[in-house]
């Protein structure tokens, strides 16, 4: 679990660098990443969860959602119109998802969801263009 946690971490931090050459290089990546991290905690099993690996499961949602805000922040200073709302769309679902941090697994796990549809409207977007 913790392997697949940094992996993802890797993948979910590294790939905004490079979002203001092109947005739509990175944001299928990073959809993937936060499905994939949002499945994997919910297959958990709770009852097993040691501290430190609920630490790692925290610091991997801070990381991706540390870099998934830059990459929001930069669609919506550097994008066209369409892009800024979608930028503006992302921080909003970030934000519901920072609402959940003292909330259960459900709720966060529903909250990373919602990062991720608002992530599938950008890829969509990138694939009309």
């Amino acid at each position: 679990m913790k392997g697949k946690l940094c992996v993802l971490t890797v993948v979910l931090v590294l790939a905004p660098m490079t979002a203001v050459a092109d947005i739509c290089e990175d944001v299928n990546d990073i959809s993937n990443g936060w499905n994939e991290l949002a499945n994997a905690i919910d297959e958990m099993d709770l009852a097993a969860l040691t501290e430190a690996d609920a630490e790692t499961i925290d610091a991997g949602i801070e990381e991706a959602y540390d870099s998934t805000e830059t990459f929001a922040n930069l669609l919506e200073d550097d994008g066209n119109a369409k892009e800024a709302r979608l930028g503006r769309n992302l921080n909003a679902a970030l934000d519901d998802l920072y609402d959940t941090q003292d909330s259960g697994i459900d709720e966060i796990v529903d909250a990373m969801d919602s990062v991720v549809d608002v992530l599938d409207e950008i890829v969509d977007f990138c694939d009309q263009h």
